[in-house]
């Protein structure tokens, strides 16, 4: 789940445990029911005047810091 409250950096977590990643709209986010089932929340770090980045984006940074993490902690690529 990515939000901005109650978040830990994308680094907080090992992904190669099973997990399962929730994105919102841009517009009003997850779901105050998604965010109460979730067992963590992530946030992606942004430096500069950016607050958000497109669901398409976040979900390009998220999906390719896990599978980096994975191979890393696997001693994959």
């Amino acid at each position: 789940m990515t939000s901005l409250d109650d978040s830990q950096p994308l680094t907080h977590y090992d992904w190669t445990v099973p997990t399962a990643v929730v994105f919102g709209n841009e517009l009003c986010g997850a779901s105050d029911t998604a965010l109460a089932m979730a067992d963590g929340v992530i946030r992606i770090p942004m430096v500069g005047f950016v607050e958000s980045y497109n669901i398409s984006v976040a979900n390009a940074l998220v999906l390719y810091h896990a599978f980096s993490d994975r191979m890393a902690r696997q001693g994959g690529v």
